[in-house]
């Protein structure tokens, strides 16, 4: 799909990516951001554990969704941030 002028144009299947932005893993101290190593390294957990729970919500709701097709198992939403 190398021929088109957006990115819809040469998309193959569109919502197949994800592009994950994680917080930096090295400190780097800076006149503007004042903020002491230890505060980084409580910032830079809280959003380990952010995005580890978040993928691990995703995966529990694959299970589920999969569990639907068994008898007796009640479905679930479609949308897993319940918009619908």
């Amino acid at each position: 799909m190398l021929d088109g002028w957006t990115w819809e144009d040469l998309t193959l299947k569109h919502g197949l990516g994800l592009i994950v932005t994680g917080p930096p893993m090295v400190y780097t101290p800076s006149p503007r951001f004042r903020v002491t190593k230890e505060e980084w390294q409580k910032q830079r957990d809280d959003q380990l554990k952010a995005l580890r729970d978040a993928f691990a919500s995703a995966r529990a709701y694959m299970i589920a969704r999969g569990a639907e097709k068994q008898k007796g198992v009640p479905a679930h939403d479609s949308d897993p941030a319940g918009r619908r």
